[in-house]
């Protein structure tokens, strides 16, 4: 191992492996914190060597202390898959290979949504292993690779914002310096393309990845081993709305690769987008077999990683979108069904579904999934702006007026909820509820409430008030609403005047 400052995660790394291997080799690169305490009480042998601006020369170095016959490589935010740990000193039995890839599954922040990987983490000691590479170690080696089911937990995107941002910029820094030095190599621009994907930076994101695609291809490389960029430029591509570009990269992938599975994913958001229904059914299709076949065998995956295995749920709403929008309700039932089972972020997928509902019609699927989501999750707003315009279109103002005011009190600033509650009283002659919002509003948008309504006219100029500061921020529907109840309480007025 290699370390610095892993004083949070290491014990948890340690403990996974500590009653399984004979020595615990730890490279500390100047820790500040606890780090080399903890792993001296898990009975590691530290050695100190200064941060030298590589990943991989510090790898190398914890490798010349190794003593055993095999080692195993981990991260500090690593943990060895507690259901594997008593198979290692099984798997290198007898063993004619030289090295053994594992699983690696990444746990992702705020989501049980998690991508795999095949990489080799345990070889054969003096066998003339080593790593390149500054920022990704690239291990060299000669010899047979064994497939192993054996599965690592990475936590290392499993981190806090801070904690993810000093990664980001630490691994950015560093990729941006070995392109400097070598301009030709498409790997560091490979790697800088999944970093900029991964905060969302899809413009740089598209620029790393077509040049690690360009050069590849150019330089003549294997490109099994650039899919990854195909795949981060075409998701890139989908999150700006490009469809076309993104659908390019991911046909070029699949036809690298017909059992890529993130090019399959991809390319049935993109189809789904496009209304290109059958090829979004037949790659959709393809993406549940692959990943079925991935989730039995991972180590049998052609592809380095997997960033898509957790959308099977997405690729079952979809379908059931499309049965249900073209009235095969028993197919897309099956689909819907499948995608709440599936789901790893249930919140995300009851929204999406019962908007689906609502924007096509089906006011008693979206109210019954609204309601739902509510009992997950009081604060969805959307769920109950929806839930009270659909008890609305029922005529059930009591409980819409509840809905958009449990609404407005999560999200005060939800203008053209609070109008339309106020015309709802207005209508319903509850003046005393319509000046009680009002003064909400008031109060929201900073105008002046130390005025006295002593009449219709005096509510409708305060309502004009405050359509013209909705004005001011460019909110039209809200502002429209204002302006609109002005006149309506001046008609009122005007009414009044005539019957007397």
């Amino acid at each position: 191992m290699i370390v610095k400052n892993e004083e949070r995660l290491l014990p948890g790394c340690l403990n996974s492996v500590k009653d399984y291997v004979d020595e615990i080799i730890i490279v500390d690169t100047g820790s500040t914190d606890r780090t080399v305490e903890i792993a001296e009480g898990f009975g590691a042998k530290v050695f100190h060597h200064p941060w030298e601006g590589s990943f991989s020369k510090a790898r190398n170095y914890s490798l010349k202390y190794a003593t055993c016959d095999w080692i195993l490589i981990l991260d500090a935010d690593e943990e060895l898959n507690k259901e594997d740990a008593p198979r290692l000193k099984e798997i290198v039995k007898d063993n004619n290979c030289t090295v053994i890839s594992f699983v690696i599954k990444n746990k992702f922040k705020d989501s049980t949504q998690e991508s795999y990987a095949n990489m080799i983490r345990l070889f054969k000691n003096f066998s003339g292993v080593y790593y390149e590479g500054i920022v990704h170690n690239n291990i060299q080696y000669s010899g047979k690779c064994l497939e192993s089911s054996l599965t690592i937990i990475h936590h290392g995107y499993n981190l806090s914002g801070n904690e993810m941002e000093e990664k980001f910029l630490r691994t950015a820094t560093l990729l941006k310096k070995q392109i400097k030095a070598d301009p030709n190599n498409p790997l560091p621009h490979q790697y800088l393309g999944i970093s900029y994907i991964g905060e969302k930076m899809y413009d740089e994101a598209v620029t790393e990845g077509t040049r690690a695609t360009d050069i590849a291809e150019k330089e003549g490389y294997n490109l099994n081993d650039f899919l990854i960029s195909y795949y981060v430029t075409s998701a890139a591509y989908f999150e700006k709305n490009e469809l076309k570009e993104s659908e390019s990269y991911a046909l070029k992938s699949v036809e690298i690769d017909d059992k890529f599975l993130d090019g399959h994913c991809i390319l049935s958001f993109v189809y789904y987008n496009l209304k290109n229904y059958d090829s979004f059914l037949q790659n959709s299709e393809k993406y549940l077999t692959l990943r079925d076949s991935i989730i039995k065998h991972p180590e049998k995956t052609n592809a380095s990683i997997c960033h898509t295995i957790g959308h099977k749920w997405k690729i079952h709403l979809l379908r059931g979108f499309h049965y249900l929008s073209n009235n095969k309700d028993e197919l897309g039932n099956i689909e819907i069904d499948k995608a709440l089972k599936e789901s790893t972020e249930i919140e995300e997928c009851l929204k999406l579904l019962g908007n689906f509902y609502f924007e096509n019609n089906r006011p008693d699927k979206a109210e019954e999934t609204f309601r739902r989501l509510l009992d997950i999750n009081e604060h969805a707003i959307d769920a109950m702006v929806k839930t009270g315009h659909i008890r609305f279109q029922k005529g059930d103002l009591k409980e819409t007026i509840h809905f958009w005011k449990k609404a407005v009190d999560t999200e005060p600033t939800l203008f053209d909820i609070r109008l339309l509650i106020c015309k709802i009283n207005m209508v319903q002659g509850n003046l005393e509820e319509v000046v009680t919002e009002c003064d909400q509003l008031l109060q929201i948008l900073d105008i002046n409430r130390d005025v006295v309504i002593e009449s219709l006219t005096d509510l409708a100029n305060l309502f004009n008030l405050i359509g013209g500061k909705l004005e001011e921020k460019h909110d039209v529907q809200a502002s429209e609403a204002a302006f609109k109840l002005c006149k309506d309480l001046e008609q009122i007025k005007l009414v009044d005047t005539v019957n007397t």
